[in-house]
């Protein structure tokens, strides 16, 4: 079985603890991570929770 994570952020490069849970699950075997960034915006999230 395979895991994907999914991660939105609007700048992950700056993102210190988003790159620190990135580094972590890089070390899982079977785990994929696609970072979302700059096809979304914040206010629009915002506004639907």
């Amino acid at each position: 079985m395979k895991t994907i994570v999914v991660l939105f952020h609007p700048n992950p490069e700056e993102s210190v603890r988003n790159k620190i849970l990135i580094d972590a699950i890089k070390k899982v075997k079977n785990v994929t991570v696609h970072v979302v960034s700059g096809q979304f915006k914040m206010s629009r999230l915002k506004k639907s929770c």
